[in-house]
């Protein structure tokens, strides 16, 4: 069968859940909806943050959509390498190199890792000057590193991608079963489950 794109998921230009509907294929994206609800979850407030984005693949593409369904225009992407035709729901962006971040770090950064987090430690991207200047640190990766401890020590808040795993599984299974559930899930329990789950598997 012929799988049709909702609206997000083509403006997105990536998907993550297939469901049926009126006997229809519907492709789409819940990766951007998991992500603004991990951040209501965590209280953050994007207007409150100079953000910034480490990677440009697949799942930056989401977290970008989701900045702009929050009305954030100013934010910049880190890649390894530059690219100038970056383009989600109409808008291009281009993407600085890594060696750049040092240079245009400001306080209360937010930065959005979109990259495994041997990328970070290998490409020593976050250098003591830019670790200085942020304040949280949301990793879209599952499990909690040594990397995450060491920031933690810096007083820098530190979020998992387990909770916006959780928050855009959660909106695939209302879309499958087609009926809302969010109200009916214990989130804190949920995460601390698979949180302790992540850790003991380690």
């Amino acid at each position: 069968s012929v799988i049709s794109l909702s609206d997000d998921a083509e403006k997105i230009n990536a998907i993550n859940c297939i469901y049926k509907k009126e006997n229809k294929l519907i492709g789409e994206n819940t990766d951007w909806h998991g992500f603004i609800k991990s951040l209501n979850f965590n209280s953050i407030n994007l207007q409150d943050y100079n953000i910034i984005i480490i990677g440009a693949g697949g799942a930056s593409r989401s977290i970008i959509y989701s900045l702009q369904k929050q009305g954030i225009k100013n934010f910049q992407i880190y890649n390894r390498t530059n690219m100038i035709d970056f383009k989600i729901n109409n808008q291009t962006y281009s993407t600085l190199e890594f060696k750049e971040l040092g240079k245009n770090i400001f306080p209360n950064t937010l930065v959005i890792n979109c990259t495994s987090v041997d990328v970070i430690e290998s490409w020593n991207i976050l250098s003591e000057k830019i670790l200085e200047n942020v304040e949280v640190f949301y990793d879209l990766n599952y499990h909690r590193t040594k990397f995450h401890s060491i920031l933690e020590n810096k007083d820098i808040h530190v979020i998992w991608g387990l909770d916006m795993l959780i928050y855009q599984a959660i909106k695939s299974i209302e879309l499958w079963c087609n009926q809302e559930i969010m109200e009916k899930v214990n989130i804190n329990n949920l995460k601390k489950y698979l949180k302790e789950s992540y850790i003991n598997a380690k």
